[in-house]
């Protein structure tokens, strides 16, 4: 974990504790199984900033912008949860059927092709390649087409292959998930698909199998996360310092230094406003001011990045489409209640990682959008 100075602040500590139950009662409202990914948010995108900011003892200012974004997101859902959200486009082009088989086929030939030049990768030492991340990445990059195949792993693969595998019993699916993952891992060393292919496997189980219990999951599950924690030592802090640890210390910069320096206007993105003229990405800068300044990618999710580009305001946009973007994958319950689930879940975990304006596209949310508009609904019976 990167080391900062220690200035614990029972005030925010206190401050922190009223926010977190107010948004645990506020969400506890929604009895769906959407619940879990509102307990999935308060996890990774409000607790990591309550805590980093108590134990740095940093102004308690900054807790209120994962506070409003969980607000905005949860009072939209509730808004348009009862709301007939029609977004078939009446032209039955593809089947659920059809679709899944599409995607399988998107999937398989460009891992096809990866295994047949880089076969070898598939025997690599796994433990070796997870202690030797960054010099792996370091040699290995993937741009252009091939990132944007590695990122719809989590959010346009996985979930559909374990939809698959539950209604079909086609665990062929589940396999070759697996080496998708194995294979991506060993040869790209990203982490996060490979921990992911497990999370949405566990998370699927759960749906199945303890559906009563689904909505607890989540505590269940943080709750094994951060005790394993004390077991495993090094190698699992590893996990829990980049899912939570600098998750809320990068988020602290971010609101820090774009609360007292130029906002970016979306500076470098498709969405480029052409009034910031910085030349650097948002975390090289975070790197330049917060850290060592060696040229490491500061990155951070979706609500520290949308408040660098407009501020306040962009938290409350950028959370109310996230709200809608949730109603969206909740209508696929129609079709299939599992993969409407998983759809949730990924989207959840994936705001950590990801900015607003990288998501539909480099995770394949749009691909899931437009299917949704030309799939015809239960059309998977």
């Amino acid at each position: 974990m990167y080391n900062f100075e220690l200035n614990y602040s029972y005030l925010n500590q206190y401050i922190s504790l009223i926010l977190l139950i107010f948004l645990v009662l506020l969400t506890s409202i929604e009895k769906t199984f959407v619940r879990a990914a509102f307990d999935i948010l308060i996890f990774t995108i409000y607790m990591p900033v309550a805590v980093m900011l108590t134990i740095q003892g940093t102004s308690i200012f900054y807790a209120i912008y994962p506070f409003i974004s969980i607000v905005i997101i949860f009072v939209t859902w509730l808004f348009l949860k009862n709301i007939k959200l029609n977004i078939y486009s009446g032209y039955s082009v593809l089947t659920y059927d059809q679709f899944t088989k599409l995607v399988s086929i998107v999937y398989l030939l460009p891992l096809f092709v990866l295994i047949i030049s880089n076969y070898q990768v598939l025997f690599n030492n796994i433990i070796l390649t997870y202690e030797n991340t960054y010099d792996i990445r370091a040699e290995v990059t993937a741009n252009g087409m091939l990132g944007y195949y590695l990122n719809w792993y989590n959010f346009l693969f996985f979930p559909i292959f374990l939809d698959i595998t539950r209604k079909r019993f086609k665990y062929f699916y589940l396999f070759i998930a697996f080496i998708g993952a194995w294979f991506i891992m060993n040869k790209y060393a990203v982490k996060i698909i490979f921990f992911n292919y497990f999370l949405l496997f566990i998370f699927s189980v759960t749906f199945l199998k303890f559906q009563k219990y689904v909505n607890y999951f989540v505590h269940i599950f943080f709750f094994i996360l951060f005790s394993l924690s004390f077991i495993l030592d090094k190698l699992y802090l590893a996990v829990l310092d980049r899912f939570f640890y600098i998750i809320g210390i990068n988020s602290l910069y971010y609101f820090d230094y774009y609360g007292k320096n130029d906002l970016r206007f979306f500076e470098g993105s498709k969405l480029d406003l052409g009034i910031s003229k910085t030349g650097k990405v948002q975390g090289f800068i975070i790197d330049d001011n917060y850290y060592q300044g060696l040229g490491v990618n500061q990155s951070a999710g979706f609500l520290p990045t949308i408040y660098s580009d407009i501020g306040l305001f962009g938290v409350m946009i950028g959370s109310f489409l996230i709200g809608l973007i949730m109603k969206i994958l909740y209508s696929y319950v129609e079709i299939s209640p599992l993969y409407s689930f998983l759809l949730i879940i990924a989207f959840a975990f994936m705001l950590m990682n990801f900015s607003l304006n990288m998501i539909p596209l480099s995770t394949g949310l749009i691909v899931v959008v437009i299917s949704k508009m030309i799939i015809r609904s239960r059309s998977y019976e």
